[in-house]
């Protein structure tokens, strides 16, 4: 069976550059590619189906190459991809794993009770974790040793046991509240599908505040449904017919996530106002999938849920350098308006 070797015989070019070629690298010269693929025809060489990618960056600390990014709590993994804007998250671990030439595996811990056999086998050499800290001291034990970096909370208040990377949420409100000042508005409103969500009730706080230094004070709409709860297009129905029944009306609205803006913006329509003329919506997430939805595009906030991520690898891939690292970080970072 022909080489590689061989092909670089017949092409009378060097080992490393057939390979570069045969891995479809494009820094090589047109007329340098087309003598080597005349050269593989010429010995019969055959590519292999699937070949190796690329070896883990050598660093200290690296057994496995493998990186665990673990869900504590009701989210399994196929549910966190139904979740706003996570799909910007896990694109920028990925890019960054991949940048490494480690592997990235998916796991779950719902109660805290079984320990994933990636992690009770210690395949992982570090731990992105995703979901409540809460659950974290139960597993905590297994875990002992291994590098772990928050990335993603979900309602919790308090302590974090390591080092995190997250989205800033503080100013989020704020940049809504000055987006619709800027715009002119004056008669202004917040809707919340999920009142009892950490993340969103900080939105809110920091909106009110933002709006009542300017001498406004917001309509606050928030759902008081519980768990589990309804389709979103359902949720916000009651909450469009406390906006339109506010007297006078606003003229803007500031949607805590793209998910509910995007219900609300049907739910307009549907009732013959139409957003972007009638009344302006701002929302937050940046999420594609919602946003591509909407006809004119509404202003949207950023988290950089990417940049949350590939950040989020770098400082798992320092502490798994430094195990004697003692400090735990705290990274956030900041919002854009879109």
């Amino acid at each position: 069976m022909a080489t590689i070797y061989d092909v670089a015989k017949a092409a009378q070019v060097s080992a490393s550059t057939v390979s570069r070629i045969i891995n479809g690298e494009r820094n090589v010269a047109p007329a340098t590619a087309a003598q080597v693929e005349a050269a593989i025809a010429k010995v019969g060489y055959v590519r292999r189906a699937v070949r190796p990618g690329r070896k883990p960056v050598k660093r200290q600390g690296i057994q496995t190459g493998m990186i665990d990014f673990l869900s504590l709590g009701s989210h399994s993994p196929a549910e966190m991809f139904s979740l706003p804007a996570f799909s910007s998250l896990l694109d920028g671990i990925m890019r960054e794993v991949e940048s490494q030439g480690m592997d990235l595996v998916l796991s779950h811990c719902p109660h805290g009770k079984i320990i994933p056999p990636v992690l009770a086998r210690r395949r992982a050499d570090g731990i992105l974790i995703f979901g409540n800290p809460g659950l974290f001291k139960k597993i905590e034990p297994a875990v002992d040793r291994v590098p772990a970096v928050w990335c993603f909370l979900t309602d919790f208040q308090g302590e974090f046991p390591t080092s995190h990377v997250l989205y800033d949420n503080a100013p989020v409100g704020k940049i809504a509240a000055e987006y619709l000042l800027k715009r002119g508005h004056k008669q202004l409103a917040f809707m919340n599908a999920t009142a009892s969500h950490t993340a969103f009730a900080e939105r809110r706080i920091s909106y009110v505040q933002s709006l009542e230094t300017a001498g406004i004070n917001p309509s606050i709409i928030e759902s008081t449904m519980i768990p589990p709860y309804p389709d979103m297009a359902i949720r916000s129905q009651p909450l469009i017919d406390q906006l339109l029944a506010l007297d006078p009306k606003p003229t803007g609205v500031f949607c805590v996530s793209d998910d509910l803006m995007l219900a609300v913006d049907n739910g307009l329509r549907q009732r013959g106002i139409i957003p972007g003329r009638d009344i302006e919506l701002i929302g937050c997430n940046n999420d594609s999938v919602r946003m591509e939805q909407m006809h004119p595009r509404p202003a949207t906030i950023d988290l950089k849920l990417e940049r949350v991520g590939r950040q989020a690898v770098k400082r798992l891939l320092f502490e798994i350098s430094n195990p004697n690292e003692n400090d735990l970080s705290r990274t956030y970072i900041k919002p854009e308006l879109i």
